[in-house]
Formats: C-alpha cells, sequence, structure tokens
C-alpha cells in the first residue's frame, strides 16, 4: 500500500504508525473497505474530501447558539454522516460510537476544537440527535 496518496499529508512514518493503530482498535472489515476506497484517490481527492470536512465544521460551529437538534445543524449533521460514508460504510451504530470517540480520544478533539472550543461537545451531541432521529 502507498502510505503517501492513501492518508493524505501523512509522512510514509506517521502513515505506518497511523495504519498499525488503526488495525488494532477497529473493525477489519470497515479497515480494509475504506483502505480500498482511498487507494485509488489522488492528492486532489484528498484536497476536496478535506475542504468538505473543514466546510461542515466551520458552518456547525457558526451554528452552535441553535443547538444540536435545530434543523439546520442537523442537515449539517446528515452531511457530515454522508461525508464518513465517503470512506467506508458507516451505519447508525458505528457513527454513535464516533460522536464519543470525538470526544474522547485528544487528536480528534484537538482537530475539531481548532473550528470552536466547544465543537468536539457539540458535534457529538448533535451527533447522537441525527442518530435517535433515524432511528424513530
Amino acid at each position: 500500500m502507498n502510505h503517501d496518496s492513501s492518508y493524505g499529508d501523512l509522512s510514509p512514518e506517521q502513515a505506518a504508525a497511523y495504519a498499525e493503530e488503526v488495525e488494532k482498535k477497529y473493525d477489519p472489515e470497515l479497515v480494509r473497505q475504506s483502505r480500498e476506497r482511498l487507494a485509488g484517490w489522488t492528492k486532489e481527492d484528498f484536497r476536496r474530501a478535506q475542504e468538505e470536512s473543514d466546510q461542515i465544521c466551520r458552518a456547525l460551529a457558526k451554528s452552535m447558539d441553535k443547538g444540536a437538534e435545530d434543523e439546520a445543524v442537523q442537515e449539517l449533521i446528515a452531511r457530515h454522516f454522508r461525508h464518513i460514508n465517503c470512506y467506508y460504510d458507516c451505519t447508525l451504530e458505528i457513527y454513535n460510537g464516533l460522536s464519543d470517540l470525538y470526544v474522547q480520544d485528544p487528536r480528534f478533539r484537538a482537530h475539531f476544537a481548532k473550528f470552536h472550543e466547544s465543537l468536539p461537545e457539540f458535534l457529538s451531541a448533535a451527533m447522537k440527535a441525527y442518530v435517535d432521529r433515524q432511528k424513530t
């Protein structure tokens, strides 16, 4: 596997360490599926995906005053859910688990906090609200 293209801007060493961690922590089928999808991505594909993610985060940070269950916020979360599904088939159960990971894992927390210090908690709450809505 070419780690340079499979993990965007990470160095080969960072990509190897990340790949090893992913192998240990996550569902092997999802890891395989994600690797297969990302294997064909170009640098431009990675750039577009990162921009989409950043746009969603910026919009969520600006919408925090509306509350996690607001319709506009939930539309952004639906967009976020679709975005995650570009990488692998994300079920509602997995998405709910991600909502916890985004708060608990220091790297995810730091990433989302770049947009607003309270975004990790807000995103998590909005994701949980999305999952609850989809289940009813």
